[in-house]
């Protein structure tokens, strides 16, 4: 017998996205230093909790989403990157007096933005804004690049 199978009807690519995301929990666990500890499917995929250094202060949540892409690549207009943005303001606007910090892993490989005005893409350039490898005017140009895309 020769059964014909309908395309995209197996599951292997959510279980790869479940696995993906055990892997990374099992290591943010095994790294867990002093005064951290992890809630899972609690904000996101994966929160880090930071005890605050000191009584009185906040503890800070970093809250991580976890995608395996494999298929396309990642620019801030992709579907994933919009969603997670919005996710985070979502996060913020519920708990506005928590100290909050985002973290969206992918397996996928950022891609080059339409209209993106800059030398790098988008997702790169992000990320040194985010690394704190943009500095001064170079780092200001960067904002306002990605604030006007």
């Amino acid at each position: 017998m020769s059964f014909v199978t309908i395309p995209g009807r197996d599951a292997s690519p959510t279980f790869a996205g479940l696995v993906f995301q055990v892997n990374v929990t099992i290591l943010r666990w095994i790294n867990l230093k002093p005064g951290q500890h992890l809630e899972l499917e609690a904000g996101e995929d994966i929160d880090l909790i930071q005890q605050a250094a000191a009584s009185g202060l906040r503890d800070t949540r970093k809250l991580e989403q976890v995608k395996q892409l494999r298929t396309k690549k990642l620019t801030l207009k992709s579907a994933d990157a919009l969603e997670a943005v919005a996710n985070f303001c979502q996060h913020r606007r519920a708990n506005p007096e928590e100290k909050l910090v985002f973290r969206f892993l992918t397996t996928t490989l950022p891609g080059k933005e339409r209209d993106w005005i800059g030398d790098e893409n988008g997702i790169r350039t992000w990320e040194k804004v985010r690394n704190g490898v943009l500095q001064g005017a170079e780092r200001t140009k960067a904002i306002s690049a990605l604030h006007e895309f």
